[in-house]
């Protein structure tokens, strides 16, 4: 986050100073709000002053919140299921309170369906993904979501992907995140070729898409590009091409993509050296406590975890987690998604996702406590900040 220039905010009345706007920008957005009909300063200040705004979200707690997707199930009447996107804080999962989570119907809810799904949280939006399939032709639009102000952006102008022969699947994987240089939140997509990938990108608040690269690798597994220091992250087979057979590939086959969003440019890291095979379903990342972490199912046995401690040094993977199915009582047909860890690092919380509620562990004592909850599934989760960027 770039340094926030206290002299360029407005400092017009006796109240609005230096040190209240300092106040100011470390309240919860809820109360922001409320302080609005203060006085027209105020008003100004916290609605309409681009530094107020950044001044906010630097002052953030960071590994607070979450966004969480909950399937509550077949809704008779839509024919559809009923997914939702709710946040909460993460202590409420740690200490397994999850029950006192938000009812849906309070404004911090998003209405998730099949052609409607997360592509990732960053900087206190969320982005989602709505897709149509016209014949052989995917369309995908783009919307922006602020949980906190409870607005939505329009969508974005189309994306057209053509399918591949006789995938029933999108050939794409997706990402979103922010780019510091340009103040612009970008949405992206890669889209799978016979031979080559390629990346298209969107601009929040621009009308078109672009083309900005064509590269040999392509992203696999089940998770959106995690954003991290920048830049958009995917687990990715070195070699693209139609089709790949996952129990064939070996940990040799895999790289991590990361996609610099100021520069548009890639770099590939290596996985933790020392593994000797990959899982046989498929592996994932995701960021945790503001660390990259590569986390698979090892030889139907064990739920693995790794952690890059410092990101873009190799030599910093280091072991966080490795636990047998059996101390789990886990089913390998519902796999572990990891949704937060304590500050500490020692507590994980894990989403059975496709079954009912979710595992905390705990790596000291090796304790697994199940946290029920009155949702159907509990399939996903993102970290999530508290601000006041407004969605477009």
């Amino acid at each position: 986050m770039e340094t926030v220039d206290h002299a360029q905010l407005p400092l017009s009345g006796i109240l609005v100073n230096e040190l209240v706007i300092e106040i100011l920008s470390r309240l919860p957005v809820k109360s922001l709000l409320k302080f609005r009909c203060v006085s027209k300063s105020w008003k100004s200040l916290i609605s309409h002053n681009p530094q107020f705004v950044k001044l906010h979200l630097h002052n953030s707690p960071k590994n607070a919140n979450l966004i969480l997707f909950i399937n509550k199930g077949l809704d008779e009447e839509e024919e559809d299921f009923d997914i939702r996107a709710i946040y909460c804080s993460k202590q409420s999962l740690l200490d397994n309170s999850i029950s006192s989570i938000v009812d849906a119907e309070d404004g911090r809810c998003f209405e998730v369906n099949d052609t409607n799904w997360s592509v990732g949280s960053c900087n206190g939006l969320v982005c989602f993904r709505s897709h149509f399939v016209n014949n052989e032709v995917i369309e995908s639009r783009f919307r922006f979501w602020n949980p906190a102000l409870r607005l939505t952006s329009k969508k974005s102008p189309p994306l057209y992907v053509n399918k591949l022969p006789g995938d029933p699947f999108s050939p794409a994987r997706y990402g979103f995140g922010y780019d510091s240089s340009s103040d612009t939140f970008k949405v992206v997509v890669m889209i799978l070729g016979l031979e080559n990938t390629i990346v298209k990108v969107h601009s929040m608040g621009d009308s078109c898409w672009k083309e900005i690269l064509s590269f040999p690798t392509f992203p696999v597994g089940e998770l959106d590009g995690q954003f991290l220091n920048g830049t958009l992250n995917w687990l990715a087979v070195r070699k693209s091409g139609y089709g790949y057979n996952w129990r064939t590939v070996t940990v040799n086959h895999l790289v991590i993509f990361s996609l610099d969003l100021e520069k548009e440019t890639y770099r590939q890291l290596s996985l933790p050296a020392g593994l000797v095979e990959v899982a046989c379903v498929e592996s994932n990342l995701k960021v945790l406590s503001g660390c990259l972490s590569f986390f698979f199912h090892y030889r139907e046995t064990h739920f693995v975890m790794w952690q890059m401690k410092e990101f873009g040094v190799e030599n910093s993977w280091t072991p966080l987690v490795i636990i047998s199915d059996q101390h789990l009582q886990f089913d390998i047909d519902h796999p572990l998604i990891p949704l937060c860890t304590s500050e500490n690092g020692n507590v994980i919380v894990m989403a059975r996702t496709g079954d009912f509620g979710a595992i905390i562990y705990n790596c000291r004592s090796k304790r697994v406590e199940l946290i029920e909850t009155n949702f159907e599934f509990l399939e996903n989760g993102e970290d999530y900040v508290e601000s006041l960027v407004c969605p477009g």
